[in-house]
């Protein structure tokens, strides 16, 4: 479940943007539950950021109002600060990644799976260039051979056949959970 500010966020930004005009629309639209969209509606109304004008007996109108206005770009900037907080976070572990394969003389990386996290440590193999290495993408391990100078970057969700080499998700989920043992 996202967390509270993430809720309101998305609340505010579904009934500003029109795609919702009802509490349900807005639950079917967020994947949040009827009861927990109209507590958050509530205290939007109490704290100001959102007025009711009524449109019918049963029907009403959710308007942002300046201060809502200015909580969603206020929330908009944190969620951005945040995620791009995170993509360095992880950036930065696979490049530790990288550079301790390097310090071990390995100059070859095979980067195997799809999605996003392919395309980080893609990013981070070209910042990693300029070291001689070599690198390549591959969907699946069928192709060449691989020898003991080949680093596999496995990208794979668990359960697409098993990780090969190093599990980068595996890397960055257990530097995750070290890092918020450390904050806590």
């Amino acid at each position: 479940m996202a967390p509270p500010g993430e809720r309101e966020l998305k609340i505010l930004e579904l009934l500003s943007d029109g795609d919702a005009s009802t509490q349900r629309e807005v639950a079917d639209a967020s994947g949040f539950s009827l009861g927990l969209v109209n507590a958050v509606v509530r205290r939007l109304v109490k704290t100001g950021h959102l007025k009711i004008q009524n449109l019918t007996a049963k029907r009403v109108r959710y308007i942002l109002t300046p201060k809502g206005i200015a909580e969603k770009t206020r929330q908009s900037c944190s969620y951005v600060q945040r995620t791009v907080k995170t993509l360095n976070t992880c950036l930065d572990r696979i490049g530790q990644i990288i550079g301790g394969e390097i310090r071990q003389g390995r100059r070859r990386f095979v980067v195997v799976g799809e999605g996003d996290i392919v395309n980080l440590v893609m990013v981070a193999l070209e910042l990693r260039a300029p070291l001689g290495i070599h690198f390549e993408r591959r969907a699946d391990l069928k192709q060449a051979p691989l020898d003991e100078t080949t680093c596999v970057l496995d990208c794979r969700e668990p359960g697409d056949g098993g990780a090969v080499g190093i599990s980068v998700l595996n890397e960055l989920l257990t530097a995750s959970r070290s890092a918020a043992g450390r904050h806590s």
